[in-house]
């Protein structure tokens, strides 16, 4: 249900206020969202609204996304604030101001506009969670936390069309950040334990392009995450611009087609950025242009008794009973194409090939982690191995004992009937100075 309290003085009052959803006892069944609590201070002018739904079982889980903001009635389990609370005198204009948000229990909280999907604005000067709730910033909705510093207390995201103004110094950890819309203020970005950052095509920082994130300085501690994966055939790469990034031991930056441009970038051991995997699939076909170039231009040829594997540095290795082989592309000096899927097997797919990374760095790369745009062994036991991908590094100075690797990927493991191994990769680094 929903909850309102007005006070002007608060004496004795150490209770608590319960709206919780109703749990549904099956598996097959979710549990109902919660309802509001909103407290009302008159003489300090204090709106605080509480969503909490006490961690009930089968509610939605932290990470899902709403389906539509135009029929609420085909999501379940969420909290919402519905348009006839606009007209409110405690409603801002165009939209709500609350000087604390609680979101905690598991529940997700969400605001619907009449008519959908139209612009709002949503402020709290406060936040506090146990960081399993979820706020959703919709279509056209706006949601501008602008200050000095914030640590996400919730999860969050952010759908297209939909801003999100965050703090100088913003702190994501035990939490997920959903991005596809416009991210803005944040110039230190942290990532530990667990903190996780999700970037869909199409979504950026303010006054960027889409596909592209501009800060001063990126952090990935133990745990931390960038997940920028992207479609090899129809989305464009995604690029990370800074004065200076570090991934520690445990952090990880992944995605398919990767650039960096920054003054110093630094992946300590333990660290990774990865496209391994992430190049194009069997299922995506060949002979045809995507946004990234030819689409699987060294796929390996499909054989139902031994594919072969995918070509780039090289060509692929034949199958048991394939006589060609997936062909050799991309370039010596500038890698930068995306590897190539292995031949598949009847209905069986080969292995994926690798992504592509690009590093461009004025000053200094210190790698003792890894870099890997490897292509995938075969997941069946007749197809081929998938294609190696492309690093591309140039530096100033390079320094670091780590690991560069575009392998191609196993062919498949059948006694009689074997599938090919995917080629390498092409790796190019570029330094002015390598120390070691």
């Amino acid at each position: 249900g929903r909850i309102a309290l007005y006070f002007t003085r608060n004496e004795t009052f150490i209770g608590n206020f319960q709206a919780f959803g109703g749990v549904a006892v099956s598996d097959g069944a979710q549990s109902g969202g919660a309802g509001t609590v909103f407290v009302h201070h008159d003489h300090h002018k204090h709106r605080t609204l509480i969503i909490d739904n006490n961690h009930i079982v089968r509610q939605p889980a932290p990470k899902s996304r709403v389906p539509t903001f135009t029929n609420i009635a085909l999501d379940g389990g969420r909290s919402w604030i519905l348009p006839s609370s606009q007209d409110h005198s405690l409603a801002a204009i165009n939209g709500y101001h609350f000087e604390e948000l609680q979101v905690m229990g598991g529940a997700h909280f969400a605001v619907l506009t009449d008519p959908p999907e139209a612009e709002i604005s949503v402020y709290f000067e406060n936040m506090i969670g146990d960081r399993s709730g979820t706020f959703h910033v919709g279509p056209n909705q706006e949601m501008d936390l602008e200050r000095l510093y914030v640590d996400l207390p919730f999860h969050v995201r952010v759908y297209p069309q939909g801003f999100m103004g965050l703090a100088t110094v913003t702190d994501v950890h035990d939490v997920s950040f959903f991005l596809e819309g416009t991210l803005a203020h944040v110039k230190n970005l942290t990532l530990h334990h667990g903190g996780e950052m999700v970037l869909f095509s199409g979504s950026h920082t303010n006054h960027t392009l889409p596909n592209h994130y501009d800060f001063d300085y990126v952090l990935l501690e133990d745990t931390g995450v960038i997940d920028a994966d992207t479609d090899p055939v129809t989305e464009p790469d995604m690029t990370i611009s800074s004065i200076a990034t570090d991934i520690e031991g445990g952090g990880r930056i992944h995605g398919t087609h990767l650039t960096f441009i920054a003054t110093n970038l630094t992946v300590q051991d333990g660290g990774v950025i990865t496209v391994r995997h992430r190049g194009y699939a069997t299922e995506d076909g060949t002979g045809f242009e995507g946004v990234n170039g030819p689409v699987n231009p060294g796929m390996g040829i499909a054989n139902n008794l031994g594919a072969s594997g995918a070509g780039h540095g090289g060509t692929g290795g034949r199958g048991q009973a394939a006589a060609e082989v997936g062909f050799a592309y991309g370039h010596l000096y500038e890698p930068e194409v995306i590897g190539s899927a292995g031949g598949a097997s009847g209905s069986n797919r080969g292995g994926n090939g690798g992504g592509s990374i690009w590093l461009n760095i004025t000053d200094h790369i210190m790698l003792d982690g890894e870099l890997q745009a490897d292509g995938e062994d075969a997941p069946y036991s007749r197809s081929g191995g998938g294609s190696g991908g492309s690093v591309w590094l140039h530096c100033d100075t390079l320094s670091g004992f780590g690991n560069i690797t575009a392998r191609g990927g196993n062919g498949g493991l059948d006694l009689d009937y074997a599938g090919g191994g995917g080629s390498g990769g092409v790796i190019i680094k570029e330094e002015g100075t390598n120390v070691a």
